[in-house]
């Protein structure tokens, strides 16, 4: 049965909804044909078409913290999710930006996942995602200050991988920093010596002859690099 509104009188009403329309139109029309707890029904059809960002507003606006909080989650709206845990649930936030930056990652949004892991104090993921998303110089920042403080055995290999950029893209002086900050000075050794920059490579050694000496002992690098690095200063 039809019934004329004078909304919107290109469509033809049906029990006061337009068909095959949306739950912003529905709660327009039953806002101002039903009664006023018409919220319930509108969460519903929201639901339903799996607008759990609309639901969650709905449910918000009913004064439902807990179901409005989960209807954002599950929608993945968590700029909503977090503006309302801000105001109701502020130890939430910190998990909602790590949530929020793990599902970006999983869509493949790793560059803008970066800074909502740093929000959330995940600092290895943060230098993964930056890594992933091959922002280098944000990486190394994100290194240097994960370093202060902590066991140094949980950033090495980071700045070993770091380095190994740096060193293919010829960038030798960063890769040089990077590899002596992950405790691998043979590296940077080797480095210079496949690339007969001697002089550096020499450098380096008598700089780090303790990290070298160690790096012989537990046989990570072998005699012959030092040799290689004395003969080619001959």
């Amino acid at each position: 049965q039809t019934c004329a509104l004078p909304i919107c009188p290109r469509h033809e009403h049906y029990c006061g909804a337009v068909a095959a329309s949306g739950p912003s139109y529905m709660e327009h029309c039953l806002h101002w044909h039903v009664v006023d707890n018409a919220d319930v029904v509108l969460v519903e059809y929201a639901v339903n078409l799996d607008e759990h960002d609309r639901a969650g507003e709905l449910y918000e606006r009913m004064g439902l913290v807990a179901p409005a909080m989960d209807a954002y989650r599950r929608g993945h709206a968590y700029r909503q999710a977090i503006e309302l845990a801000k105001q109701q649930q502020p130890a939430l936030v910190v998990q909602l930006e790590e949530e929020w930056g793990d599902w970006l990652v999983s869509q493949r949004q790793v560059d803008a996942a970066i800074n909502h892991y740093i929000e959330a104090g995940a600092s290895n993921k943060a230098i993964e995602a930056a890594m992933s998303a091959r922002q280098w110089h944000k990486a190394e920042q994100l290194l240097d200050q994960a370093s202060i403080g902590i066991d140094p055995q949980y950033v090495m290999p980071f700045y070993e991988k770091l380095a190994a950029h740096y060193a293919a893209s010829r960038q030798y002086d960063q890769a040089e920093r990077s590899f002596i900050k992950s405790s691998r000075a043979d590296r940077a050794v080797q480095m210079y010596v496949e690339t007969a920059q001697y002089e550096k490579a020499h450098k380096v050694a008598k700089a780090h002859m303790n990290l070298l000496l160690e790096a012989l002992r537990h046989g990570v690098v072998e005699l012959g690099l030092l040799v290689r690095v004395h003969v080619g200063l001959r």
